[in-house]
């Protein structure tokens, strides 16, 4: 329906109810609601009709072609031989309205019933359900009167046409459709109707659900929201993946970094338990390939974007590839939060060079030094030639001698250069030298600990020889790969500062990443049978029943841990 056709029945209806209500006046308030519900979108062409099953939990995404107006997260439990299905809302979404994306304090939309059949999906079959919602903070809106007393909640109508354009093994992952409307009134904070409208149903904006549930295992990902998409180097439990657009973020972010618009920053959730590193990418526009953000100006070039996360109060770069073709920039991480997207801050100066430099040989140096000391004591005691726990004196005065010397630290970094660079995880927010070499030495301490966990199944009895030859092994590779991973990293960190490579990892260090794996992996295999492994696998790699299993353990563990150090290195 053509927005001229849109002002008409408003008019028409607002006239009837109110008796006051001017059609221009009412094309212009119109206008606002259509920027928020958007407008009707053609089908996708859907996949071949069958028993698809659309049981699980999904995003719902509705909105016009300028960007996503709402996002709620729902279940469906779907009965795939009657095509009965159940929708029930997990919770109250966000709205972006009036320039803004703003959150519910409460809804109230019970569960509803629909029907798939074939590829075709409606939610209810006839008629709307209703949902009553509430601001979770009254805001001034430009519809209707509701800008003083402002706006504080209401109720709508709505039905759900959807088509499933995409499937997997019988599963339905996306739905692509349009929520009709029905009636539509807002109420301010004195609880007076300050906007009604009945729609009838003319008004149908896009709407896409995405499967956001993410099973157990590796490599699995999810894509919320189009273009968002999370994945995880391992999921222990599945759950639910949640991308919610903000307006606003709790955080920092450098003076230097240019936001790109609404919505500015999305908060990634997830019930799942995971370990291991995440990767989040985010989409840019870029319709016409032209290598230029669309709608920047001055023009911001693609390769001047950059992913920052939130940690500790603060807006870190962790950017590690971009995707000029899929038009998204990707971060890795340990934890999830709130991220952007923006132009990222510019090359760092001498000073800064020097400093971030300075930083990562401390901390290299400071962990290898310590991984080799803990090593070492637990092969003496698997030996029989001292008793635990480690570290014991020869480890501890190891690790003593490698210290982390901030008088050291600070000739190359003193205080005002530290307070601008960034640090992520629990140095971000370091001021001085002495704060950067206690973060060193704690971040080490506790990496270099739960590698050793994963790498010795015990240290309480000698080992029998060919036990204790695959142990020495497992944690020979382990250091030579830890020591390589972050070397490769600390390399790669130095050329993006010097404007060299854009992201990392680039593609020669992936390479390199990917040769020290299979080196490790091999140097486990050469002593490490599949008999063995009951006996040497630790805690963490329990589940392994081979000697192959037990190294991609291992390498999985490694990876987890330096990945802690690496979202450090500035």
């Amino acid at each position: 329906m053509a927005r001229s056709q849109l002002a008409a029945e408003c008019a028409s209806t607002q006239a009837r109810k109110r008796g006051v209500m001017e059609s221009r006046r009412c094309s212009q308030q119109w206008r606002k609601v259509v920027a928020v519900v958007g407008m009707a979108v053609s089908l996708a062409p859907a996949p071949t009709a069958g028993q698809i099953d659309l049981s699980g939990s999904w995003q719902l995404n509705w909105g016009d072609a300028t960007g996503i107006a709402s996002t709620i997260s729902v279940t469906i439990t779907h009965d795939v031989a009657s095509g009965q299905l159940t929708l029930t809302w997990l919770d109250c979404g966000t709205i972006y309205l009036d320039g803004a994306i703003h959150t519910f304090a409460s809804c109230n939309a019970p569960p509803v019933n629909g029907q798939l059949s074939g590829t075709q999906c409606q939610v209810p079959v006839a008629g709307f359900y209703a949902n009553q919602w509430q601001a979770e903070t009254p805001f001034a809106s430009s519809l209707g009167t509701c800008a003083d007393p402002p706006l504080a909640g209401g109720t709508d109508e709505r039905r759900l046409d959807g088509v499933v354009v995409e499937a997997s093994l019988g599963v339905g992952t996306r739905i692509n459709g349009t929520l009709a409307f029905g009636r539509v009134e807002v109420v301010n904070t004195l609880g007076v109707t300050c906007f009604l409208i009945d729609l009838g149903g003319t008004v149908r904006p896009a709407m896409t659900m995405l499967r956001n549930d993410v099973p157990a295992g590796s490599g699995q990902s999810a894509e919320p929201l189009d273009g968002v998409r999370v994945t995880f180097d391992r999921v222990t439990a599945p759950g639910q993946v949640r991308v919610t657009p903000l307006s606003e973020a709790q955080g920092e972010l450098p003076a230097s970094f240019q936001l790109l618009g609404t919505p500015a920053f999305y908060d990634v959730t997830t019930t799942a338990s995971f370990s291991g590193p995440v990767t989040v990418c985010l989409p840019y526009p870029d319709a016409d390939n032209d290598a230029i953000v669309d709608g920047t100006n001055p023009p911001i070039d693609e390769g001047q974007l950059a992913v920052l996360h939130e940690a500790g109060g603060l807006f870190v770069d962790r950017t590690v590839s971009r995707d000029p073709t899929a038009n998204r920039v990707c971060a890795q991480v340990l934890s999830l939060s709130q991220f952007t997207l923006g132009k990222g801050a510019p090359p760092p100066d001498p000073a800064q060079q020097v400093c971030r430099a300075e930083i990562r040989k401390r901390l290299q140096s400071f962990f290898s030094a310590n991984l080799a000391a803990l090593q070492r004591c637990a092969n003496r005691v698997n030996s029989g030639a001292t008793t635990p726990p480690c570290p014991d004196t020869q480890a501890a005065a190891a690790i003593a001698a490698a210290e982390v010397d901030p008088t050291k630290i600070g000739k190359k970094c003193p205080s005002e250069v530290v307070s601008t660079l960034g640090l992520g995880g629990s140095c971000a927010g370091a001021a001085t030298a002495a704060d950067v070499a206690a973060c060193i030495v704690t971040e080490s301490g506790v990496a270099v600990a739960s590698i050793v966990a994963a790498e010795y199944a015990q240290l309480s009895a000698a080992l029998p020889s060919a036990e204790r030859k695959c142990q020495v092994a497992v944690a020979k590779a382990g250091k030579q790969y830890a020591g390589s991973r972050l070397r490769i990293y600390r390399a790669c960190f130095g050329r993006k500062d010097a404007g060299k490579v854009a992201a990392c990892l680039d593609s020669p260090s992936q390479t390199k990443l990917a040769k020290a794996a299979t080196m490790a992996q091999s140097t486990m295999l050469k002593r490490c049978t599949d008999a063995l492994v009951p006996a040497v696998r630790s805690t963490q790699c329990a589940t392994a029943t081979t000697a192959a299993g037990l190294a991609a353990c291992q390498i999985a563990t490694h990876d987890t841990e330096t990945a802690r150090l690496i979202t450090l290195l500035p």
